[in-house]
């Protein structure tokens, strides 16, 4: 059975078994318990999150709040189930409400632009309506700092728990990106400029700790002290640079197909190619419109 794994004092890692893969589910303990994100829905949350609280003594009346690191369905997809069991309080950043109380909208909305390399949108997903609306340097109980962290998507999230000066960062900072069939193959963003931002202003918070949300490749999902945290950093920069080569290069040569431009770009760094392309085809994309502007 997965556990609550606590990696700095009161905050804890479940790492929730996701298709090939795992996503992360976060306890924080304090004057208020606080979990970030539900993984994928009722299966998880009653076969996994639930008996990973009773472990440690908690039922799911003793979280406080809920909130996600953003409203993917790996990380929100079971808020419905956990807040039924639990009666616990949604906080939400501000742009994440309407991806909350909308989010088969937005689900769509990610698929349509590339539906020849997409999975069908999802039939139905649960609306819920925040009880907590959180800003920017808001604090949520009484050790969590919450930032907005474009670029992932428009409403990730860094939480920075102050005690211990570690940043729970879901999928806002992803090294080389998730590797394998469940993974883009890279670094997976829809705003370049806002993804650079999220980078440098986890760096200026110079945390002691980063959690992410999956094991991004290189270095997995954790980073311990300040010299890890910078190798972490170093290495989403180093990712986008790379990217900016190799899709200059595409284009100098006259490629212009977004797909094939995506496929020579996971060749190029031996990644190998999803089922679905759409995600490589976003980060790729942003680095085709930034490279145009260039030359405009």
């Amino acid at each position: 059975m997965e556990r609550f794994e606590e990696i700095v004092s009161g905050v804890y890692l479940l790492r929730a078994p996701f298709s090939t893969i795992w996503s992360a589910v976060y306890l924080v303990r304090g004057e208020k318990n606080v979990l970030i994100d539900t993984c994928t829905g009722k299966e998880l949350v009653e076969g996994c999150i639930i008996p990973a609280l009773a472990e440690l003594g908690l039922a799911p009346g003793d979280v406080d709040y809920l909130v996600n690191t953003h409203a993917h369905g790996d990380h929100a997809g079971g808020n419905s189930c956990f807040i039924e069991h639990s009666g616990c309080r949604l906080a939400s950043f501000d742009t994440c409400v309407d991806k909350l109380r909308n989010p088969l909208k937005y689900n769509r909305a990610t698929r349509v632009v590339y539906p020849e390399y997409s999975p069908k949108p999802a039939e139905y997903l649960p609306s819920l309506e925040p009880d907590l609306v959180l800003h920017e340097g808001d604090m949520l109980g009484d050790r969590l700092k919450v930032y907005t962290a474009p670029g992932h998507d428009t409403e990730c999230l860094l939480i920075h728990d102050l005690p211990t000066n570690t940043l729970i960062t879901g999928d806002s900072l992803q090294g080389f990106g998730m590797l394998g069939c469940d993974g883009a193959g890279v670094a997976f963003y829809k705003d370049l400029a806002g993804y650079r931002s999220t980078v440098e202003k986890a760096a200026a918070l110079d945390p002691d700790n980063i959690i992410a949300g999956h094991d991004f490749s290189p270095v997995g999902c954790l980073a311990r002290g300040k010299k890890e945290v910078k190798v972490f950093l170093d290495n989403c920069r180093q990712a986008m640079a790379i990217y900016d080569c190799l899709v200059r290069r595409l284009l100098d040569a006259g490629v212009t197909d977004m797909a094939a431009i995506a496929r020579s770009v996971l060749h190029s760094i031996g990644a190998e190619e999803p089922p679905y392309l759409f995600q490589t085809m976003y980060t790729v994309n942003e680095h085709v419109k930034e490279i145009q502007a260039e030359k405009a």
